[in-house]
């Protein structure tokens, strides 16, 4: 547990710091620390793998850092994505975003839209 949350604060650390610089969009710093291959590569494969994309729940948005509520379905990630520190986290896909979540604290880490 305690190397869960160290490894989500090191995460949302990077994300934090990285801020919404000159020429970023909102997706940039959704995604930050993954390369625009890596982003297109797992929304390829987790939209591909879930038939079903679940509407966006009227009482959450998926943000990074925020709870993924417990009747939110999770899944794990595909074992063939591009970026194998993620394999062990799990995701949702709403509303055509890919939502990759911590899977012990079941905080969102990236929101992946499409391109």
């Amino acid at each position: 547990m305690r190397t869960a949350n160290c490894a989500l604060i090191a995460a949302l650390a990077l994300l934090s710091s990285t801020g919404l610089g000159s020429g970023q969009t909102q997706n940039d710093a959704n995604t930050a620390g993954m390369t625009r291959d890596q982003q297109r590569s797992i929304f390829m494969r987790v939209t591909r793998d879930q038939m079903t994309m679940a509407p966006q729940p009227s009482y959450w948005a998926p943000q990074i850092g925020a709870d993924v509520p417990a009747d939110i379905e999770l899944y794990d990630m595909p074992r063939t994505i591009d970026a194998p520190t993620l394999r062990s986290a799990r995701y949702t896909v709403i509303n055509g975003e890919v939502v990759i979540v911590d899977k012990q604290s079941r905080r969102v880490l990236y929101v992946i839209e499409n391109d």
